[in-house]
């Protein structure tokens, strides 16, 4: 397989003879099988730097996404420690439950998203006020469970 270098010379090459319709001399002819081998091992570079993309574009999707879970992961053995001796530590942790759970819907939302059945789904307005509308209730339902666990201390 040619190099990038190799690559883009043979495609200057074939262009400027394509551009003039001529080639120089007898010593510079190449046959057509020739030419069609170049071409093709043009389309071949091509298609696989392209797939290379996609791959490494998906890696980082991949990669982003387990750093998310695994912060929400952290998060969440921190919100269901024993108590603390400070009160700024026990006073932060309503907000990083809070947060744990933004983080994991986040989460679970961008898995879901990469389902085919929720691609289509999600085109529909009325699909994005409902789970806006669900979302909302959740947080606002774990909001509730959270202060009444801290309230009549569940959590210990």
């Amino acid at each position: 397989m040619p190099d990038k270098s190799e690559v883009e010379q043979l495609i200057h090459e074939l262009r400027s003879e394509l551009k003039t319709g001529s080639i120089a001399t007898e010593s510079e002819k190449k046959p057509i099988k020739k030419l069609l081998a170049g071409i093709y091992d043009s389309i071949l570079y091509f298609k696989e730097e392209k797939q290379k993309s996609t791959y490494v574009k998906s890696w980082d999707v991949n990669t982003a996404l387990n750093a998310l879970a695994f912060v929400a992961f952290i998060v969440f053995i921190f919100t269901n420690g024993r108590e603390s001796d400070s009160d700024f530590i026990e006073s932060i942790k309503f907000p990083a439950y809070c947060l744990y759970v933004i983080l994991s819907l986040i989460w679970v939302g961008v898995q879901l998203e990469r389902i085919a059945v929720f691609k289509e789904l999600w085109s529909f307005g009325v699909t994005k006020i409902v789970f806006s509308l669900s979302v909302t209730a959740l947080l606002v339902y774990c909001s509730f469970i959270g202060i009444i666990f801290d309230k009549w201390n569940i959590w210990s």
